[in-house]
């Protein structure tokens, strides 16, 4: 990905907690940058990897742990139907604002707002140019049954990469990350 003033945006910021040396950050700008690197941390044997000198990595926390954690959970065989062709999740918090129906509100259910906060991505991501990983979007969210338009809920999705190195979404709300 490149920016328009031609410097490149990062595909992937990767993290991992080194002994001694506290937490280690280094930014890949291709999947396979990014595999280079998490190997090196997880090996600790690339000088190209911060701060990893040889040592250890104690922890990394995986797209899957976070699926199998419960802190996001994996959509993308209603994406696969909304017309995506690479894995999505979204982050607990967004399934439990949009997704989720409140308990006693009529006329809602989950399946078909899932479907409504990824075809207003989809909606979003047709007006963009493209220059960047992430995009905001708005969209209309009843969780409760009074009359009226429902208030407007900003989301953020980035694409990143999976686990293996290939690209994925992820929607979450605008403080996460």
């Amino acid at each position: 990905m490149t920016k328009k003033d031609n410097t490149k945006t990062p595909a992937a910021k990767v993290t991992g907690l080194l002994p001694d040396q506290g937490c280690v950050t280094g930014v890949a700008n291709s999947p396979e940058e990014a595999m280079k690197l998490i190997k090196s941390l997880f090996e600790g044997n690339d000088d190209q990897a911060a701060g990893a000198g040889g040592a250890p990595l104690l922890f990394a926390y995986t797209r899957r742990m976070a699926i199998d954690d419960g802190v996001l959970i994996d959509v993308t065989t209603t994406a696969a139907e909304a017309g995506f062709r690479i894995p999505v999740a979204v982050a607990a918090a967004v399934w439990a604002e949009c997704i989720a129906v409140p308990a006693g509100v009529s006329g809602q259910d989950e399946g078909g707002r899932l479907w409504d906060v990824l075809t207003m991505l989809r909606f979003a991501l047709r007006g963009l140019d493209r220059d960047g990983p992430e995009v905001r979007y708005r969209l209309h969210v009843r969780n409760d049954n009074r009359d009226g338009t429902p208030p407007l809920v900003e989301l953020k999705a980035v694409c990143g990469l999976d686990d293996d190195g290939t690209p994925c979404v992820t929607i979450m709300t605008p403080s996460e990350d």
